[in-house]
Order: C-alpha cells, then sequence, then structure tokens
C-alpha cells in the first residue's frame, strides 16, 4: 500500500474509535484515583488507610477489613447494589472485576446472620485494569 492510503486507513480508524458510543458505566466517578498496587514481594501496596494489599498468592488480602466481589463489571461506575452477604477476608485479584472493601467495624451483624452497614460509613469500591 501506499502512503496516502495508509493515512487515510489510520485517520478513517481514529474518527471511528472516537465516534464510537461510550458507556456510562464505563466512566468513573468523580474524585476517582488510580492506585499503582504492587504485591508484597514488590513493595506491598496498601490500599488507602485500610490493610487491603495483594500477597504473593496474587490475592487481595486483609485482617481489620472484609472484601466482597461483584464479579465482572465495566468499571468503577457500575451501577450494583452493595452486597454484604459473601464478605471474605483474602480473595483473588481478576482483572476486569469490581471489589468493595469495609472496615469491620462499619458493619452489624443481625442475628439472622444478615449484614448491614452503618449510616455514613466510608467503605472503597476496586475495579482492576490490569494485572
Amino acid at each position: 500500500m501506499n502512503r496516502i492510503t495508509i493515512t487515510f486507513l489510520l485517520i478513517c480508524t481514529i474518527l471511528i474509535s472516537a465516534c464510537k458510543k461510550t458507556n456510562d458505566e464505563a466512566i468513573d466517578p468523580q474524585g476517582t484515583i488510580t492506585l499503582n498496587m504492587y504485591d508484597e514481594s514488590n513493595g506491598k501496596t496498601m490500599l488507602g488507610n485500610s490493610d487491603v494489599y495483594i500477597n504473593n498468592s496474587h490475592n487481595f488480602i486483609c485482617s481489620s477489613s472484609v472484601i466482597s466481589s461483584h464479579g465482572t463489571k465495566v468499571g468503577l461506575g457500575a451501577n450494583v447494589p452493595l452486597d454484604l452477604s459473601n464478605l471474605v477476608n483474602e480473595i483473588s485479584v481478576k482483572e476486569g472485576y469490581l471489589y468493595s472493601v469495609f472496615d469491620k467495624n462499619s458493619l452489624v451483624t443481625f442475628p439472622s446472620n444478615e449484614n448491614a452497614l452503618l449510616c455514613n460509613a466510608a467503605y472503597y469500591k476496586m475495579f482492576v485494569t490490569y494485572i
């Protein structure tokens, strides 16, 4: 192919990409930050003020927090209800998955074993984009 044809195809590709409709769920909410987390062998990056980090088995792990997985989503803006039924201290890090992290002190467990989050309690939402 000659240079003009290649240039034309490149411009068409850019224009098609730019006109592609975006999914509202993929848009990160205002105030979103990106955190490069390193596992415990490479610096042991902690998630904010929590005790969540990635261990050598490539799992999120914590002791004073609990983690809930929302499964495969398109980003932090995905509209998902809080899932307080399957809270764990260690869970596999999977690309494209959305997780919520709660401080154990911000949860109440009723005699029915149902969990509830205290009013005005803060929690983290994490979306894994690269492993």
